[in-house]
């Protein structure tokens, strides 16, 4: 017996040796092989993880998540407040975010079901090369895109990007090449590079050189780190070329009107949580052509440009489609003492004028923005300006005060434009004329904010928003994917409260489409009593299109009830829930349906997969399978509002995972 024993032991031993060596070799090989075999090494990896270990069942208690509600449609999960939370994911790939010790650490699965391959990423400078001191995470997606391995073949991939509560963008997976992404190297999934963010053609990046770039302005007075670029330029001396790839410049070229047009990096006023133009909400739609990315920063708070991004290639590139105006006067505008409900950008620091200035040598005019009207949908005229004021003084301080001679009858946080008057001779104040606007645009786009101190004088801030477009808003509330395109729906109500189509035809696989083309963006909505104000829209492709959306307001204005005969009384109902009409009765909000009786606002409301899902401000759920005509609910703990993507049948919104059997 015992010399059976021994022989056992004989077997074993080695047995159990080459077993543990069989798996470190292939670790090594997938995870740290030598250079020689790193192409070799991600090819293994990628067919391990997409073939052999891929399943559509996520091990949902591995991340700390428990079943709370289980039907025969659909099983809801709740996560349990484990240190690290699940925010990003695609397929079988997730990414989890701890920031319970004060320092924000990432750990990425490529496959969610063998957690014995992940890797953990410190956010700190070393692995995000270029991070501004003091950053945290604000939010994570993991992006499908078609890799460009050699300049001609595109390869499905993927890249988690990582946006900072400073508004710097990054991406893992870095490009290898200046023209094309190249083939990934084995080591890539935790090297991360800062994705370049590109602004509207036309829009012009500030400077403090006089004699500056075609794609900046020269505009003096700002803080000095308002001038800085991020990421980096590839002229700076100091830039290096960690992967390559030759960083990006102050400009690129995109499609305009059929012609090349030179466009600038895109211009962050601010560098703050409050102010963080990639900050999103139901603001955001991923597809393996295209991702959309819409601004949800209250602009009653601080200076914050709402504008709607696009990325084609996993976030490596992005750019700005749309941005809304500035209104100017707002309803919701309170505290305006502290500054909230003017969106001021940076105060203009005055003090570095050469020359005094000379009285009377320039006069301001106020803006005034022409919304669509149900009588008048498509205005010819854009901007009203009000009458020329003579200004007599400007002051040389960190903020610049202007005395006109002149009630100037302004408010805190309306815009104005200052020309020059006749017999003006160029000094060092030149910088701040306008002399070219009209009805129709803002001239060369530079406008003012004032802080109004008396019925003469005010203070003088930096206008962020868009110059030239009568559409403002106050934040994107969300973003819609529909079959050829998206519907983009704002916050606040008319003449805040629009809906927008950004149209995207070539909707197949095998077309190739770029963010940098130009879009077609219509605006769907004119009126006061139009649909508004939604938390999410769908726009079927029926003969009438069908239009079905969710409210987050309850105070809409909506036509009386019928009473029985005889009663002189009546009333209107909320206009909470979820509503269903026409396209072509979209400015006439009585003419839509109530589909769905929500007893709260909406914070959510998507199409996922095949099922229609909302979400109440408190915690209301709703799930529809056909379309709206029937709806199964639930009272959850809290509501859902942020999306962090899908994982095959799993849908991860906020501390909670759906889904759908």
């Amino acid at each position: 017996m015992k010399k059976h024993f021994v022989n056992i032991k004989r077997i074993i031993i080695p047995l159990v040796f080459i077993v543990l060596s069989g798996i470190i070799a292939i670790y090594i090989l997938l995870f740290s092989p030598p250079r020689f075999l790193m192409k070799y090494s991600v090819v293994a990896r990628q067919y391990i993880t997409e073939n052999i270990l891929q399943s559509e069942n996520l091990n949902t208690s591995t991340f700390g998540y428990k079943t709370i509600v289980d039907t025969d449609k659909y099983t809801i999960l709740k996560r349990s407040y484990k240190s690290e939370k699940i925010v990003a994911t695609y397929e079988n790939v997730v990414a989890l975010l701890n920031s319970d010790t004060g320092n924000d650490e990432l750990t990425i699965y490529p496959n969610y079901n063998v957690t014995l391959f992940k890797y953990k990423i410190m956010f700190n400078e070393s692995n995000f090369p270029g991070l501004m001191k003091g950053s945290k995470i604000s939010h994570c997606m993991i992006l499908p895109f078609m890799r460009n391995v050699n300049g001609k073949a595109l390869e499905s991939s993927w890249r988690l990007v990582v946006v900072t509560d400073k508004g710097q963008v990054y991406h893992n997976f870095p490009a290898r090449y200046t023209k094309y992404d190249g083939y990934e190297v084995a080591g890539d999934i935790v090297l991360f590079e800062e994705s370049a963010v590109w602004d509207l053609p036309g829009r012009l990046y500030p400077s403090s050189n006089e004699d500056c770039d075609s794609t900046e302005r020269y505009y003096p007075g700002l803080p000095k780190e308002t001038y800085n670029y991020y990421p980096k330029l590839n002229t700076d001396s100091s830039y290096v070329d960690l992967y390559r790839n030759g960083g990006f410049g102050k400009k690129t070229t995109v499609i305009q009107n059929g012609r090349k047009a030179e466009v600038s990096r895109f211009y962050f006023p601010l560098r703050e949580s409050q102010s963080n133009s990639f900050y999103f909400m139901s603001g955001y739609e991923t597809d393996s052509k295209m991702t959309l990315v819409g601004t949800y920063r209250s602009n009653t708070d601080t200076a914050v440009r709402t504008v709607i991004f696009a990325s084609d290639d996993g976030g490596r590139n992005w750019y700005c489609k749309y941005e809304f105006g500035d209104l100017g006067e707002y309803e919701f505008q309170q505290g305006v003492d502290k500054g909230w409900g003017t969106n001021f950008g940076n105060s203009i620091n005055s003090t570095i004028m050469r020359d005094d200035y000379k009285a009377l040598s320039f006069s301001l005019t106020k803006r005034n923005v022409i919304s669509p009207l149900a009588k008048d949908k498509e205005p010819d005229n854009l901007f009203g300006w009000g009458r020329n004021i003579d200004i007599v003084s400007i002051t040389k301080e960190k903020t610049a005060v202007i005395t006109t001679k002149a009630k100037h009858n302004l408010t805190t946080g309306n815009i104005i434009a200052i020309q020059s008057n006749s017999g003006y001779k160029k000094d060092s104040w030149y910088w701040m004329l306008n002399d070219s606007i009209s009805e129709k645009t803002a001239g060369d786009g530079l406008l003012f904010k004032v802080d109004v101190i008396d019925d003469y004088t005010f203070r003088l801030y930096e206008y962020v928003s868009s110059p030239d477009n009568n559409i403002t808003c106050r934040h994107i509330h969300h973003i819609n994917r529909v079959k050829d395109g998206w519907i983009i729906g704002t916050g606040e109500v008319y003449p805040n409260g629009w809906i927008l189509y950004m149209q995207m035809k070539e909707a197949d696989t095998f077309t190739e489409k770029h963010a940098s083309d130009e879009f077609k963006i219509i605006r769907l909505n004119s009126s006061e009593r139009s649909v508004q104000r939604t938390l999410g829209l769908i726009l079927n492709d029926d003969k009438d299109p069908t239009i079905i959306y969710a409210s987050d307001h309850d105070l809409l204005m909506r036509d009386e009830v019928k009473m029985p005969e005889g009663r002189t009384q009546t009333f209107e109902r909320s206009s909470t829930g979820i509503f269903k009409g026409t396209l072509n009765n979209i400015d006439d909000i009585s003419t839509f349906k109530v589909i769905y009786e929500a007893k709260e606002p909406a914070f959510f409301f998507k199409k996922l997969g095949n099922a229609l899902v909302f979400s109440g401000q408190r915690g209301e759920f709703a799930v529809s399978f056909d379309g709206g005509d029937t709806w199964y609910q639930e009272q959850l703990d809290s509501p859902l509002i942020y999306y962090y993507g899908h994982s095959f049948s799993y849908y991860v919104l906020s501390d909670y995972i759906i889904k759908f059997k």
